[in-house]
């Protein structure tokens, strides 16, 4: 595995650590469920993403890991979807094939 490779599953990585740790804050605030251990999951999971991310740092050049952690809105979006049931509207569909669509090109000759 070279280190673009390893410095983009690092930061694919990072993104879906903030994914998670975004449905547990939204978690927090529901009526069903325990603020503090919500809070707590997230805060670990955001100290989890810096790692990661400071890691693919390493590895890449920040125009490019920045460029790819905005898949971040992609992986909040489905992990709404799937954990907390809201709906994705067709416009944010959209968005999220831009965003995708977008990442693809910065990171063509990385």
């Amino acid at each position: 595995m070279t280190s673009v490779v390893l410095g983009f599953a690092l930061v694919l990585l990072s993104t879906v650590a903030e994914g998670f740790a975004q449905v547990s804050l939204k978690k927090s605030v529901l009526p069903k469920h325990t603020r503090a251990f919500w809070i707590g999951i997230a805060v670990v999971l955001f100290v989890v993403e810096a790692l990661l991310y400071s890691g693919a740092l390493r590895l890449l050049d920040v125009s490019v890991a920045f460029a790819i952690t905005s898949f971040g809105v992609v992986t909040v979006a489905l992990l709404a979807r799937w954990v907390l049931r809201e709906r994705i509207s067709p416009m944010r569909w959209a968005g999220i094939l831009l965003i995708l669509t977008g990442c693809g090109l910065v990171t063509m000759n990385a």
